[in-house]
Order: structure tokens, then sequence, then C-alpha cells
């Protein structure tokens, strides 16, 4: 059994996070630096079919790619085995548990008996595979997300999940760190992505227009796995990890301006995440339209300290 990779879950982390995190630790590597390019936002107009017209199918986080980002900064190297076949990817898991090193599982959590959605919902999930027992035909794996256990999952679950193994490679060391280029371009990403813009368009269209059933249509008792509450989950998640980011740089390149600013960053993800609650318990109560307004013009005031930051931030990296 593979050594040195502990499941532990961060409180702010999805289940691939945690998975990044864990994977970072074994090989003795940093992760924070995954957040480089997760500060943005975006809501596309409505379209085609009634699903289509969801709000919560329009709204995004906006495009973050933590792979991406743990190799560029953190010299971590993965591949996802897209194309093999199920038989295929067990010997992919095979030859890596032989050599040392963990696997990644990315597949359908529907599958997985300990998550609370096995056998009720579709959505992708990851694991790291820490060993095998082929007689039992048993994969061992941790699930940071969920618990602190070697979980066994049966191989009949890992071919009906439609697994796809992610492997690693090390680059010889960490690169180096440009903080400013960092923070310049993150700021830049949500500059010109219109990412304030979209905020506003959001909360106009959630205060005139919004379904609140229809968003929560068969989700009614994983409400918080519907589409707008993942997504404004997604929203806060980000926001503060971001801000320990920029806590993490700032402190590491005696930056104290940009600790400061952290602050603020971390107050609109509390102010996100406080607002989405505002949205839930609109849900049930008799004052909805009153809520939902509540809701929106907080939006509104978000997006106006986000876009204020951002400014903050483009005058300490010049």
């Amino acid at each position: 059994m593979l050594q040195g990779f502990e499941p532990h879950h961060d409180e702010l982390y999805n289940c691939l996070e945690d998975v990044v995190a864990c994977i970072a630790k074994g090989f003795e590597r940093e992760h924070m630096l995954i957040y480089a390019d997760a500060w943005n936002f975006a809501f596309f107009p409505s379209a085609g079919s009634s699903r289509k017209r969801i709000i919560g199918n329009r709204v995004e986080a906006g495009e973050y790619n933590a792979w991406v980002s743990l190799e560029k900064y953190h010299g971590i190297k993965s591949k996802c085995h897209f194309s093999h076949t199920m038989d295929q990817q067990i010997e992919i898991l095979k030859k890596e548990l032989a050599d040392g090193k963990p696997t990644v599982l990315w597949l359908d959590g529907y599958y997985v008996p300990w998550t609370n959605v096995y056998g009720k919902l579709h959505m992708k999930h990851f694991l790291i595979v820490v060993d095998m027992d082929e007689d039992r035909e048993i994969i061992h794996v941790v699930d940071p997300y969920w618990n602190q256990n070697i979980n066994p999952f049966p191989v009949k679950n890992f071919k009906l999940s439609m697994a796809k193994c992610i492997t690693f490679s090390l680059t010889e060391k960490e690169p180096e760190l440009d903080w400013r280029e960092i923070i310049k371009n993150a700021v830049s990403k949500a500059q010109d992505s219109g990412a304030f813009d979209a905020m506003r368009i959001f909360a106009d269209e959630v205060e005139h227009t919004i379904d609140l059933k229809a968003e929560i249509e068969g989700f009614e008792e994983l409400k918080y796995n519907s589409p707008i509450f993942m997504q404004l989950a997604e929203v806060f998640f980000r926001r503060l990890n971001f801000a320990r980011l920029m806590e993490y740089l700032g402190e590491r390149n005696n930056v104290l301006r940009l600790v400061e600013l952290s602050h603020n960053m971390k107050k609109v993800g509390e102010g996100w995440k406080k607002n989405r609650e505002v949205l839930v318990k609109s849900i049930e109560s008799k004052e909805q339209k009153k809520k939902i307004l509540l809701f929106a013009n907080e939006v509104r005031t978000l997006a106006m300290e986000e876009k204020e930051l951002a400014h903050e931030l483009s005058l300490i990296v010049g």
C-alpha cells in the first residue's frame, strides 16, 4: 500500500481540490497556486429549451483548471487517460501502483458507496488509488472529501462508473514564482471577461425572472446539489481560496498590502456564502419576493466590492 497520501479534508475544498492537496503533500510539493485562475464569474443569456433558461444552468464561477495550474506553478504534471477501455484503465493503475505512484480516479459518484449521492445522483468525483487486491477485485482508495479511511472500492463499481485514470510525473523542482505576474493575470482575467458586469446582469435576472421551484426540480431532497446552489458555492469557495492565495503570496514575498487585501477578498467570499443562504431560505419563505430582492441587491453590492478590489490589486502590481 502506498504511503504518504493520507486523506485530509479542508472545509473550503471540493472533492477535486482535496485530492490535489493530498497528491501534492504526498509528493512534498505546495498546491496553493492551483487557485491562480480561480477568480471569475460568468452568466449566459437565456436561449433554447426550458432547461437552458434555468438560471442555474447559465451561471458559472468561471473557467478554472486546477491540473494546469498544478503543473505550471508546482511542477506536478498530470495525464488523464481518456480513450482507454475499462480493462486498460485497470492495467494503468496496476502499473502505477507497481511503480510506487498514486493514481487519481475521475469517475461518477453515483457508484461510490460512502458518498451522499450514491445511487441518487450522477456527479463527477475524484479518488486516489493506494492499493489493489486483485484476487478479491477490490481497489483501495482514499477519498479525503468524505472520510479519512482506506475505502474498499469494488472493481465492478469502478467499471460501472466509467472511471478514467489520472497519472503523475514531477519536474525536478517547483518553478520560481513571480507574485506580481500571478496577481496581474488574475485581475486582468476578471476584468477582461466582464465578470463584474455579469454579476449585475445575473442579479437583474434573478430579481425579475427566477422560478425557484424550477431551479431545484429533480433536486428536492438534495437542493444544495441543484445547479444554481452548486455554482453559487463555487463562487464563494473560489473567492475564499483566492484570498488564501493572496495571503500566501503576500507573506511569502513580504507584501503587506497584498495580505491586507486578502482580508477584503475573504470578506467578499463570506458575503457570497451568506447570500447564497438567503436564496436557499427563500424557497420555503412566505416572503419569497422580498428575500429574492435582498439576494439580488447583495449581489450588486458584492460586484461593486469586487470591482474596487480588482482596482486596488492593479495598483500594487503596477
